[in-house]
């Protein structure tokens, strides 16, 4: 990203996150949360903020240390 040097593996991952860069952005998903106020462009952004904030949910865990993360993503890293 020319914004902010994070770095992807697809380019269309690129383009994506360039949005999140745009202050005019529509943010149509809304959490519906008790005091939570985070608005999201895409659902799939709402629902892993939901499940993960919110549910606290760790589905994700590690075989070498037995970690637990809500998101594969942070498990890999």
């Amino acid at each position: 990203c020319a914004c902010c040097s994070k770095t992807f593996r697809c380019s269309t991952n690129v383009v994506q996150h360039m949005q999140t860069h745009r202050p005019s952005r529509a943010l149509p998903y809304a959490c519906d949360f008790d005091s939570c106020e985070r608005c999201f462009g895409r659902r799939t952004d709402l629902v892993r903020h939901e499940v993960s904030v919110h549910l606290k949910k760790k589905d994700h865990s590690c075989d070498l240390c037995g970690s637990r993360f809500a998101r594969k993503d942070t498990l890999l890293r």
